[in-house]
């Protein structure tokens, strides 16, 4: 998996504070048994020093150890749930449309589940397991061909977020908005706005009730003119 700049640093970190923190694990010896507090031999009847002390590993040295271990888990963690992934015209993040189930779960670090209502293999919906909430993964016939938003903060790459203004909308894609018509929120409320790729072959589309951006999507065509999903 190729990770971000990001990720390798949390990942460096999270190693350094293993190797801290498994460092500072003490194992002191026994109270009871060193060569220079010998123990009475019953059969003897004097002291006999043991060969070799006996090291036990104290309740606060396993706690130190187990801390470490969990800590480092709990950063790989947030290494690879990178919230600050944005949607482009060919995917989300490190996911590509055209990818397969078992690429888009390997590049985020994590499963993909089916939605509820999910389709078919000819067109359906799956999500993240844990992370990025609101956002899906259209697949037709097993491949990425479109992410939605419906819920959550996540931005496009160029900013725009849902309940963002129409005006904002048009400011950051300027000169390249196709307006048209929605199909079940009557005007002037209900609006289109798409923004195609350089080669016409992927877009971005908004969705507007009265002012206001509440879903967007994005993808290859013909599956980003989809506008009830896999419907």
């Amino acid at each position: 998996m190729n990770c971000s700049a990001r990720q390798h640093k949390a990942i460096d970190a999270s190693l350094f504070l293993s190797y801290r923190l498994f460092q500072a694990c003490s194992f002191p010896t026994s109270s009871a048994v060193t060569p220079n507090n010998p123990v009475p031999n019953t059969r003897l009847g004097f002291p006999v020093a043991p060969r070799a002390a006996v090291r036990l590993p104290s309740p606060s040295g396993v706690m130190r150890t187990v801390f470490a271990i969990a800590a480092s888990f709990v950063i790989l963690s947030g290494a690879w749930a990178d919230e600050s992934y944005t949607v482009r015209n060919d995917g989300f993040g490190p996911v590509r449309v055209g990818m397969t189930k078992a690429e888009v779960s390997r590049a985020l670090g994590e499963p993909i589940i089916r939605t509820a209502g999910a389709g078919d293999f000819e067109c359906e919906y799956l999500r993240p397991a844990e992370h990025w909430k609101g956002v899906t993964f259209m697949f037709s016939r097993g491949r990425v061909a479109r992410v939605d938003v419906r819920e959550g903060a996540t931005k496009t790459a160029a900013g725009i977020r849902l309940g963002d203004n129409i005006s904002k909308v048009m400011e950051a894609y300027r000169g390249r908005i196709e307006v048209t018509p929605h199909q079940y929120i009557p005007e002037p409320e209900g609006k289109y706005l798409t923004v195609k790729s350089v080669n016409g072959k992927r877009a971005i589309r908004f969705e507007t009730d009265g002012d206001r951006v509440v879903t967007f999507y994005a993808g290859r065509f013909p599956e980003v003119q989809y506008v009830e999903g896999c419907l």
